[in-house]
């Protein structure tokens, strides 16, 4: 019988796994297969919408398939999972907001992850609300909605969400418990019942994103506009002030914002990729003129990796903190 020796069965052994080490490289090597990107909602949405315009340049880029691939469901949480459960080498991405990564595992009992578990790849922009009223409500200012909500003889306005722990429902608390006056919280299931009852002055107000048909419902006086959430006037509603320009709620910020999503455990490598991708594909003329007509802003270069984390995290430091505030509890 031949003697093997310690050289030999080593070589042996190397032999044997080269051909799983080899396919174990291609596999996490990015972008070598179709890219998937996953969207927590139904075709046809905003977010949806945003990824098909954005598709055709990293499609471009990569020299590769994307796909969007819609996973509605549970606040856009089943969407989430579904991106964290695949092996994590950039193949399956998620494209989102905080609503689905940061507030949906705070306000879902069956959302099972924590923002943590995402990174921010790309950052491609954002939209301010707008505080709307009903038709026929006789506030016009938001100093006039503050003073309303303090007066004990008032009564009590009402406010719609898209559902409890959006960040539609965050907002209101937020500006409640800076006022220190009296909201009643009145969820719905989604924009289109909230427009509805506001325009029919079943509900007081709502906090509607500057994209879409707001503009539309707000210039052609269906809906009456209070204030924006942003730090200055919106070029698409010059009429509106924002609401650093009142005397008693500076500073009352919100954004949507949106953002291409991977695992936190993404190799580096194929997270500098996306980045650069998303950096790229935002300032395409399609792009800036879609956003443009949707009334969102698109940040200029882009943000880099490190700015995207510094991002994520105070953003979801700041919804956490509004969520502990109105003891906000998974259902």
């Amino acid at each position: 019988m031949k003697t093997v020796n310690r050289r030999t069965a080593a070589a042996a052994v190397a032999a044997t796994l080269l051909p799983f080490g080899s396919a174990q490289a291609q596999s996490l090597a990015f972008p070598s297969r179709t890219i998937s990107v996953v969207v927590g909602f139904p075709a046809g949405g905003a977010t949806d919408v945003t990824a098909r315009v954005a598709i055709p340049h990293l499609q471009k880029l990569w020299r590769q398939t994307v796909i969007v691939e819609n996973v509605p469901g549970a606040g856009g949480s089943i969407g989430v999972q579904k991106m964290l459960n695949a092996a994590p080498e950039g193949h399956v991405l998620f494209l989102g907001t905080a609503s689905d990564t940061v507030l949906a595992p705070l306000a879902i009992q069956s959302a099972r992850y924590k923002p943590e578990d995402l990174r921010l790849l790309g950052y491609m922009g954002q939209a301010e609300f707008v505080i709307v009223g009903r038709p026929g409500l006789a506030l016009n200012s938001l100093d006039d909605l503050v003073a309303h909500m303090r007066a004990a003889s008032s009564m009590e306005l009402s406010y719609a969400s898209f559902g409890d722990g959006s960040i539609y429902h965050l907002i209101g608390e937020d500006l409640k418990n800076r006022s220190g006056g009296k909201l009643l919280h009145v969820p719905y299931r989604g924009m289109g019942p909230v427009v509805t009852d506001l325009i029919g002055n079943q509900v007081d107000l709502a906090f509607l994103p500057v994209a879409g048909q707001t503009v539309g419902l707000i210039n052609s006086g269906r809906v009456k506009p209070i204030a924006l959430t942003g730090p200055k006037r919106n070029p698409q509603l010059p009429q509106v002030a924002s609401v650093d320009e009142s005397r008693q709620m500076k500073d009352l910020h919100h954004t949507v914002w949106l953002g291409l999503f991977g695992p936190a455990t993404l190799p580096a490598e194929a997270a500098k990729k996306v980045n650069a991708a998303v950096n790229d594909a935002i300032r395409t003329p399609e792009y800036l003129k879609f956003s443009a007509e949707n009334g969102t802003s698109v940040p200029e270069p882009g943000l880099t990796l490190q700015q995207a984390a510094k991002f994520y995290g105070d953003d979801t430091e700041k919804l956490r903190r509004l969520a502990r505030s109105i003891k906000l509890e998974a259902k």
